[in-house]
């Protein structure tokens, strides 16, 4: 019999809680831009059915990565115990788990909220996702349909509030870019040594990622592409502080502290990227370094959006996943920040 452990497992269900606050957040930053303030009123019950939205989203797209990659997994002596590859979930009940999930997640936003153009959102990035899962292991550089799934699901998100402002579509891609350097620089990086020998064609494998003996050896090429990624990222959040937000409210002293948040957690993405780039890295210290770079990420997107959302919203659309993704790591792998995956 299929235990709930395995399919927590295979759901990859410790990062299921920041995968809900996608579509969440893209709704709470467009109702604070059409409002003109961040003093939201929560509609507890509507949040509660998005991020369920985003929870059914977040089970639908690992199940389906984990069938499409099942042929990979079980040549990569790191993935060989996964529930698909070791055969305690059967790959008929990931299908069906996986048609269930898509269901629900288009049913509850469509026949809830009622605004087709948001559940048109929500299909097309479930349609990305479904190409990444597709060929994300078979062509190079495809992480860019991921990428377009976290543009077109923050916007549907975001469509619910009402019309789509400029700043949402610069927000849309601060998600994309987050969601290509997660998947294609360090998902790319970690497995790189195992996916080459699996016979997989990502980013990393193809630009010649190579086991150094202590460490992984990473060619200039990859470098430049994962700073290329960064610097995007910094430089569209500097453009919503420069050109969309109006600090209404805001005192000199909240500003100070605000930019200077911001510089803090842009500072600490750049320093442990480059600390983790510039030496030849363990898997695991890697992943435990990219960690941290994670979070600050996460930190510098949601305080970006403080004048949008206020602090209290910013903080646990921060703390909340943080929280989840630390419970189920101790849960499903005694671990904390590292999940055994």
């Amino acid at each position: 019999m299929t235990s709930i452990k395995e399919i927590l497992i295979l759901s990859r269900i410790q990062t299921a809680a920041l995968t809900a606050v996608v579509p969440v957040f893209g709704y709470l930053v467009s109702t604070g831009l059409i409002r003109g303030d961040n003093s939201i009123p929560i509609k507890w019950l509507e949040l509660i059915l998005l991020g369920l939205v985003g929870f059914f989203v977040h089970v639908f797209g690992f199940v389906h990565n984990e069938i499409m990659d099942a042929k990979f997994d079980s040549l990569n002596p790191i993935h060989r115990n996964k529930p698909l590859v070791k055969g305690t979930i059967a790959r008929s009940f990931a299908g069906i788990l996986v048609i269930i999930c898509i269901i629900l997640s288009v049913g509850i936003l469509h026949f809830y909220f009622d605004v087709p153009e948001a559940t048109l959102l929500l299909v097309i990035s479930i349609l990305m996702g479904s190409i990444y899962n597709i060929i994300g292991k078979k062509i190079p550089a495809m992480d860019i349909f991921l990428a377009l799934w976290a543009f077109f699901y923050f916007l549907s998100g975001a469509r619910l509030a009402g019309s789509l402002e400029p700043e949402i579509y610069v927000f849309g891609c601060l998600a994309a870019l987050q969601i290509m350097f997660n998947n294609g620089i360090i998902g790319g990086l970690k497995d790189a040594v195992t996916d080459r020998n699996a016979g997989a064609m990502t980013m990393a494998t193809e630009l010649g990622v190579i086991d150094g003996g202590n460490g992984l050896v990473i060619p200039k090429t990859f470098k430049l592409i994962s700073w290329i990624i960064k610097s995007g990222q910094i430089a569209l959040g500097l453009m919503i502080i420069l050109y969309f937000h109006n600090f209404a409210g805001f005192s000199g002293t909240e500003k100070i502290f605000f930019l200077a948040f911001v510089g803090l957690t842009a500072f600490t993405m750049v320093i442990f990227q480059g600390y983790a780039l510039s030496r030849k890295m363990t898997r695991m210290r890697m992943l435990r370094i990219f960690a941290v770079h994670e979070l600050a990420t996460v930190c510098y997107t949601f305080t970006i959006a403080i004048p949008f959302i206020g602090v209290a919203t910013a903080t646990f659309l921060l703390l909340m996943p943080l929280a989840w993704f630390v419970l189920g790591n101790r849960f499903l792998y005694r671990t904390t920040m590292v999940p055994r995956i």
